[in-house]
């Protein structure tokens, strides 16, 4: 359990080297949706933690960097996705030795 400030629960998780979090979810509506992600702020977290979005677009892999902006929700972009698929979202610990959080994510229904 992290001891990082501005947690979404009260249990935010942090990880180091391989460790993956992952969250899926199946939208009811099909169209286009907002996805973001809540951390804690850590001296040790890691400045390019990979994350990965799947959508009916396929994937994306982007990096956050979780020195900055924790205790809130960072947005990490809008995907399509489409009515009873599952998708995921996952984030990785970087093989740099520094720390991830793995806090909260929100899937917003934004547009047809």
């Amino acid at each position: 359990v992290s001891g990082g400030s501005g947690s979404y629960g009260s249990n935010s998780l942090w990880a180091r080297q391989t460790a993956r979090y992952k969250w899926t979810f199946t939208p009811q509506y099909g169209g286009r949706y907002e996805v973001s992600l809540w951390w804690t702020e850590f001296s040790s977290r890691g400045t390019k933690i990979p994350v990965t979005i799947t959508n009916s677009g396929g994937s994306n892999a982007l990096t956050v960097n979780q020195q900055t902006n924790g205790g809130q929700w960072n947005v990490l972009g809008t995907y399509p996705m489409t009515t009873g698929r599952t998708y995921s979202v996952s984030v990785d610990a970087a093989s740099d030795g520094s720390t991830a959080c793995a806090d909260a994510i929100r899937v917003r229904w934004v547009s047809d």
